[in-house]
């Protein structure tokens, strides 16, 4: 087939159910950096976002399958220039140019919740590592002899 043909399932339909998956992961990402942003992270506010975000990528991921294997079978070659072409002769042009431009937000949100869970992991392993250097210069050992020693010694994980 053609560009000049139809593709099984119109384009439109595909834009607009990417298009309001988008849109509701946008909100869940927002919703989640604002969680990030906290100075107390709460850890299961964080991981119902994590659960409400799999079910959109997986809708996202399937209708993404749909356009393809609908363009692989019309013989048509996956790229944002075909859909571009095929979005105008179907009339949504600016529906698709729409949704890819909500797909660029949604890209940059999840990049940069992503940066942000990485610096708090970071902080956070620091921060255990001052107290496991602060715990171990202090800590109470014992002598040979059964006797609690307050002496400042390094303790040796391989023991």
């Amino acid at each position: 087939m053609t560009l000049g043909g139809t593709v099984q399932q119109p384009v439109q339909s595909i834009v607009q159910q990417e298009t309001d998956l988008l849109a509701q992961l946008l909100e869940v990402l927002k919703r989640e950096q604002g969680a990030l942003s906290q100075g107390q992270i709460d850890g299961e506010q964080l991981q119902a976002h994590a659960q409400a975000k799999l079910p959109i990528y997986q809708q996202i991921e399937a209708l993404e399958n749909q356009r393809i294997a609908s363009l692989t079978a019309q013989q048509l070659t996956d790229s944002p220039q075909t859909m571009q072409r095929i979005a105008q002769q179907q009339g949504c042009l600016n529906a698709w140019l729409q949704m890819r431009s909500l797909a660029q937000r949604v890209k940059q949100l999840n990049e940069l919740n992503g940066e942000l869970i990485n610096h708090r992991l970071r902080h956070n392993q620091q921060m255990l590592n001052m107290l496991r250097e602060s715990s171990a210069k202090f800590a109470p050992t014992y002598s040979e002899k059964g006797d609690q020693t307050a002496q400042v010694r390094r303790l040796n994980s391989s023991a």
